[in-house]
């Protein structure tokens, strides 16, 4: 077991090198930042329904958090109070969750959710190369990374705000309409 644990931030580590590697940047990091953009096109097939994509169109017209975690991930874990306080709070008002695991393995997470946290939203696990494409298009340089879309699709925050006792708050804003042109014009 702890064999185990020890390598799968390694394949973590691996897999953010490789996306890194691969950008048209050589290697270095993004210059663009993903704030104030439109969200790089993605379609992943959810977790417990095949048949149902995750994309941002599917995520349109909702102020979507898309969450990157694993089970092994001890700050990840941490925030599960908070991520399913902010779904019970928001899920009828326009409010998404996703949350997109780095695990290997479905019966991973599936034991996760039984055994410590229900999880009730949407989940991806993407497959091993599907990793590399969510690790760039998040610009995922460690783990938890957390990304909020506005309703039109555009990045309003990634981590800031999104954590512990500052994310109800945010999502509050969010939902009301208050981020986008602030964050907009602050730069963020």
């Amino acid at each position: 077991m702890s064999t185990r644990r020890r390598r799968c931030p390694a394949l973590v580590r691996g897999l953010l090198l490789a996306a890194a590697l691969a950008s048209p940047l050589g290697g270095q990091a993004a210059k663009e930042p993903l704030v104030g953009r439109l969200v790089p096109t993605f379609a992943w097939p959810a977790l417990n329904d095949s048949t149902v994509t995750i994309s941002p169109l599917s995520l349109a017209g909702k102020v979507a958090l898309v969450d990157l975690w694993a089970t092994w991930c001890g700050p990840c874990v941490r925030e599960m109070p908070t991520l399913h306080a902010a779904w019970v709070k928001h899920r009828k008002r326009g409010f998404a969750l996703v949350s997109l695991s780095f695990d290997s393995d479905p019966a991973t997470v599936a034991r996760f959710r039984r055994s410590r946290f229900a999880m009730p939203w949407q989940h991806v696990l993407p497959s091993r190369a599907s990793r590399q494409d969510a690790v760039r298009i998040f610009q995922a340089e460690q783990f938890p990374r957390a990304v909020l879309i506005d309703r039109d699709g555009t990045v309003l925050r990634v981590d800031k705000g999104l954590r512990g006792t500052a994310l109800l708050p945010t999502l509050d804003s969010a939902l009301a309409g208050l981020l986008a042109g602030q964050d907009r014009r602050a730069g963020r």
